[in-house]
């Protein structure tokens, strides 16, 4: 969205002086003036803050980067890829032949059977899962020693 903020002004000193030559006096005037002037602004700042996005630049056959500034910067945060074989991605904990693994493997967080995943399945570094998730490599360290506490417990018989 455009904003000609001398264009504006101008309309709204034209209005200012219409509303004097239709016999307002002059508060009542400058008070419809301070109230449009108010408006104005606010239109001006939603303007100047707030971009169009054309739903037309996601369409693949029409992909014209550039054309949109803010769709270029955030691309990547609005689109996903679907996993098709998500269902699947924890298939490997029903697979598990040791029952009190099997169990504790399941009484887990979800977010401790992805991490099991990804360093099991995926074959992630500690280092790759930090980046991935956006956390520090202590953090990952942390949470898988106490992934191995809960299957340390299960599989211990207590």
């Amino acid at each position: 969205m455009k904003w000609n903020n001398g264009k504006a002004h101008k309309a709204l000193n034209k209005e200012h002086a219409r509303l004097l030559e239709l016999g307002m006096t002059e508060e009542q005037a400058q008070a419809m003036y301070d109230y449009d002037l108010s408006v104005l602004n606010g239109n001006r700042r939603e303007a100047i803050h707030n971009q169009r996005l054309d739903m037309q630049a996601f369409d693949d056959e029409n992909s014209d980067y550039g054309q949109n500034p803010l769709l270029d910067k955030f691309l990547y945060a609005l689109t996903t890829e679907i996993d098709r074989n998500d269902a699947n991605r924890y298939a490997w904990v029903d697979e598990i032949e040791n029952e009190r693994l099997g169990i504790a493997l399941k009484s887990m967080p979800q977010d401790y059977i992805e991490l099991l995943t990804e360093i099991v399945i995926d074959g992630y570094t500690h280092s790759e899962i930090a980046e991935k998730h956006n956390v520090c490599r202590t953090a990952i360290t942390n949470k898988i020693a106490r992934v191995k506490k809960i299957i340390e417990k299960f599989s211990s018989g207590a």
